[in-house]
């Protein structure tokens, strides 16, 4: 479970700093939480033509859960332990054919936005919509992510996206 978003060490580099664990649900939270932010932010759309705001009002934001998928994230490990978890991991984990469905039933149903909205249009792994975590609801840490990403990319941005989320 991730309390937060870590602005001080976001890559976890300081000495001892790193877990897997956290480090995994604090890239989770970042999407839910940009999402949310991107969102508001599509709403609000106060710089841009009326064409442009209009664009933004058919945008549908979804966020998804894929569920826990065998993946090849052990592929630079040693070769035994690659072998176990083939092995072993298949027993527990979907096969990404099943990790994707999320993803395909979003893309491809055509009330799954409307059907999700009262849960900031979140979907589980079994395609349902399930209300996210309280700090991934949390519109003040959204709109802080929001701003300390801008900050961080906002020399790759064009002066045209600047000013649309200015």
């Amino acid at each position: 479970m991730c309390t937060g978003f870590n602005y001080d060490d976001p890559n976890y580099e300081s000495p001892g700093s790193y877990n897997s664990k956290k480090a995994y649900a604090q890239s989770k939270l970042s999407q839910l939480l940009f999402t949310n932010a991107l969102r508001t932010k599509l709403l609000d759309l106060k710089g841009g033509s009326k064409e442009q705001r209009e664009a933004a009002e058919r945008v549908q934001l979804m966020t998804l859960h894929p569920g826990n998928v065998t993946t090849d994230v052990v592929r630079t490990l040693p070769w035994v332990v690659q072998k176990a978890y083939g092995l072993i991991m298949p027993l527990f984990l979907l096969p990404p054919e099943e990790g994707a469905r999320s993803t395909l039933f979003a893309a491809t149903d055509s009330n799954a936005h409307e059907a999700s909205r009262e849960v900031m249009n979140y979907l589980n792994s079994n395609c349902q919509p399930v209300l996210p975590s309280n700090e991934a609801r949390d519109p003040t840490e959204a709109i802080k992510l929001w701003d300390w990403t801008m900050k961080e990319i906002g020399h790759y941005l064009s002066k045209e996206v600047k000013g649309l989320f200015a």
